[in-house]
């Protein structure tokens, strides 16, 4: 869909500016480089769309079976994971123990 949208556009534009060069030649180059801003523009856009809708980022942690089992293990034994062990005991923010 974003594809087929740019290549209308595409043409639209490229339409518009040979309009516009023939129409005022004194101002050819001018035409010629608002067509290619806009072109790059254009692609640019197409790709990032494109690569956003092939792609989606997960928005929870990433979590592989072993840092499953080690904080079943941390539950289990009542012990709370390595970075809240090793912090001062007034810093220990008990929200952030495993649930």
């Amino acid at each position: 869909m974003a594809i087929g949208i740019a290549v209308v556009a595409l043409r639209l534009i490229d339409s518009v500016a040979s309009r516009f060069s023939d129409r005022f030649s004194d101002r050819r180059l001018l035409a010629q480089q608002t067509n290619t801003i806009l072109r790059f523009i254009i692609y640019m856009v197409t790709i990032v769309v494109a690569i956003n809708s092939v792609i989606t980022l997960e928005q929870k942690e990433f979590e592989t079976d072993v840092t499953i089992r080690v904080k079943q293990a941390f539950q289990e034994r009542g012990i709370m994971p390595p970075s809240v062990i090793y912090s001062p005991a007034h810093e220990i923010d008990e929200s952030r123990a495993i649930a």
